[in-house]
């Protein structure tokens, strides 16, 4: 489930994945089963105007535009293995190549530009001691990371490093939703 971020144009809003890799939207009033989802979607996340973006198991990603209850698949994105939004609308994606892309705010479905290659596999840790952080209401995982690592709002290449990391120390962690009382393994501060 994702909670409304300061660029939603609506008050209210969250994505749900069942067990079953169905998809539903809350709209402020109501769940709504995101109808027709591709088969066996493995995470959610919402992006601008309460679109979903999903990826499947196929490693394709998939955006489902709730105005027009219709799922497409996206042109470009293959082969990804993890998928995030920032605080900021933009999509985060990185392949099983390690490769690092971005789809900026506002720009259409499959505009993808590479930020970052050959990013390493398992994230190194720097020296000194793993500590444990417990999320607080309202809370998400790049907020966090950038408070509590003091990195400037728009330097994303070491808030992902670090969101690596914090996967790393927390394997069942999904990174693109956090819960108030849920306790973190942290990466050390250098």
């Amino acid at each position: 489930m994702t909670t409304a971020r300061k660029f939603d144009t609506r008050a209210t809003y969250a994505v749900y994945l069942n067990d079953d890799g169905q998809a539903f939207l809350y709209d402020g009033q109501a769940w709504n089963h995101a109808l027709g989802e591709p088969p066996g979607l493995v995470d959610v996340v919402v992006w601008t105007g309460g679109m979903i973006l999903a990826l499947a198991a196929d490693k394709f990603i998939w955006s489902y535009d709730p105005i027009a209850a219709k799922w497409t698949k996206d042109p470009v994105a293959s082969n990804v293995s993890s998928l995030s939004v920032d605080d900021q609308a933009n999509v985060w994606c990185v392949n099983t190549s390690g490769e690092v892309y971005i789809m900026q705010a506002g720009t259409p479905l499959g505009s993808w530009r590479l930020i970052w290659k050959d990013i390493p596999a398992i994230a190194k840790l720097p020296p000194g001691g793993v500590w444990e952080y417990s999320v607080k209401a309202g809370e998400w995982l790049s907020l966090i990371v950038r408070r509590e690592y003091k990195i400037p709002a728009n330097d994303w290449e070491t808030t992902n490093r670090i969101i690596a990391q914090v996967k790393s120390l927390n394997p069942s962690l999904n990174v693109d939703h956090v819960e108030a009382g849920q306790i973190l393994q942290m990466p050390p501060k250098s």
